[in-house]
């Protein structure tokens, strides 16, 4: 029993190894996602492919999350695992890179926000130029309150 135990465990070690890879993956999407938005124009086709990289990613993490819980229930371990066990040291790296993580998704937010507002300003002054003198239904002009 105890060597069928021994591969359950590993095999969670494995489970939380590539949770911790693909949680450096996604750090290294959302740095370049902050790079993106920190620019002063926001160039769309990347970034809409650096958001499907983090998609893909975010899809990769809830699936090993999955099997994680999988793994633990079959051993009757939950987290954060025992003390100094090589479990153990592998969360405490993943609590960080999550700690980190939403530092940064907290900071894109913020930035991709800005970014929203300073649009919405922008097609509301395009806006009210551009709807000075319509026409109306009768087929003549007719003038709109440009700060509508």
């Amino acid at each position: 029993m105890i060597g069928k135990e021994n591969k359950q465990v590993e095999k969670l070690k494995q489970v939380l190894k590539k949770q911790l890879t693909n949680l450096a993956a996604l750090a290294k999407v959302m740095a370049d996602e902050q790079q993106l938005l920190c620019a002063g124009r926001i160039q769309g086709a990347l970034l809409q492919k650096v958001t499907g990289k983090k998609s893909s990613l975010l899809e990769i993490l809830a699936k090993l999350d999955q099997q994680r819980l999988d793994e633990e229930s079959a051993l009757g371990l939950t987290v954060p695992y025992p003390n100094a066990s090589p479990l153990h040291i592998i969360w405490q790296k993943i609590q960080q890179s999550i700690v980190s993580l939403d530092r940064i998704n907290r900071d894109n937010g913020m930035l991709l926000d800005r970014h929203i507002s300073h649009n919405t300003r922008a097609l509301e002054i395009l806006s009210a130029r551009h709807q000075i003198s319509l026409y109306g239904p009768d087929g003549q002009a007719c003038k709109l309150n440009p700060m509508r």
